[in-house]
């Protein structure tokens, strides 16, 4: 098979000069002519007509003194890509180069879901083979079909069947990427884990280096399982404390890990209290002990030496957060690696 090469399909695309070099030539440097129409949503249909179709056009713009107005002329008369059929195909074939890039963004795009950006690229071409199959069809054999077609024949400018593609691939890419949510195995990280991260020191790092799981990884589970016991050495301060009279309050304060839905202060305080008594040092649990006022400090026996030291060895040194899935989709992808996902259309890109 050929190989495509891409290309970009540009508004207009500044080569006044070749076009002044074919008029020059007295009309005749039909290269130059081509080379004026290159890359111009509204000039590449002249490169795609016959030469006796394209004759006529130039008669015309013989009559017209200026350049710009002879350009003009042409942009504003375009013949439709689907007159004939062998116009037709001849157009589909320039607008594959013109659809290659956009395509390959498309499976880019598609990498999250199940399969790799080479297998949905093939999709979307699939998809643009497609399109062009079934208005061939309807434009020009309608009575091979089985039903009577309701698709109307209407002639498309050339950018306007370029529209008409990119619109198409695009819904398919919608359409696949929602079915591919409906697949348990469509896991979103899946594919990307091996992509290699461009980390400052260390270009071989992958996201599976940098992002940890939470339900396998060995720290994170060790972590969790530290957490677990301060927990529960807190809610055995807190039976002991006037005889469990808080127990119930800062019990459910640790189980919805919201202290916003909790009114009454004096239980916040107890559980913030509680887990630092428990061994939870962290900046901002010392943060808090550290500004409770001497009778709470003196009634928990709480060393304000202690907690200033605490302070200061944190300060020293810079505690670098690993950021988890959990991390990347609650933080609306802020993390460093939130971002990296996000920037490869994986995670809320649109």
């Amino acid at each position: 098979m050929k190989q495509i090469q891409g290309k970009k399909l540009l508004k207009r695309n500044n080569n006044k000069s070749n076009f002044e070099k074919f008029v020059k030539s007295n009309y005749t440097d039909f290269d130059a002519f081509h080379k004026a129409c290159k890359n111009d949503e509204n000039l590449l249909i002249y490169t795609c007509i016959t030469r006796n179709e394209l004759l006529p056009f130039i008669e015309e713009i013989k009559k017209i003194e200026s350049t710009e107005d002879q350009i003009k002329y042409l942009k504003n008369n375009q013949p439709a890509m689907n007159e004939t059929e062998e116009r037709y195909n001849v157009c589909i074939a320039s607008i594959a180069g013109y659809l290659k890039n956009y395509i390959t963004y498309n499976g880019f795009v598609m990498n999250n879901a199940n399969g790799d950006a080479e297998d949905w690229t093939s999709e979307f071409w699939l998809k643009y083979t497609k399109i062009c199959n079934f208005y061939r069809d309807r434009w020009f054999h309608p009575e091979t079909l089985k039903r009577a077609t309701t698709v109307n024949y209407n002639p498309l400018l050339y950018k306007e069947f370029v529209y008409v593609c990119r619109m198409a691939i695009t819904g398919e890419r919608r359409h696949q990427a929602f079915l591919a949510t409906q697949r348990v195995d469509a896991t979103l990280f899946k594919p990307s884990l091996d992509f290699r991260v461009d980390a400052k020191g260390d270009s071989d790092k992958s996201l599976m280096d940098v992002v940890k799981d939470p339900c396998s990884d060995s720290e994170i589970t060790q972590e969790q399982t530290g957490v677990a016991v301060i927990i529960e050495k807190a809610l055995d301060y807190a039976k002991k404390y006037e005889n469990g009279k808080y127990y119930k309050e800062i019990e459910a304060v640790y189980v919805n890990q919201d202290l916003a839905e909790t009114k009454d202060r004096k239980v916040v305080i107890l559980a913030k209290i509680f887990l630092y008594k428990a061994g939870l040092i962290s900046p901002r649990t010392l943060s808090f002990i550290k500004s409770l006022s001497s009778k709470y400090k003196a009634k928990f026996n709480i060393s304000t030496a202690l907690v200033n030291r605490q302070v200061a060895e944190f300060k020293k040194k810079k505690v670098a957060k690993v950021p988890t899935y959990h991390d990347v989709l609650e933080d609306g992808g802020k993390t460093r690696v939130g971002l990296i996902l996000r920037k490869r259309g994986t995670v809320d890109s649109e």
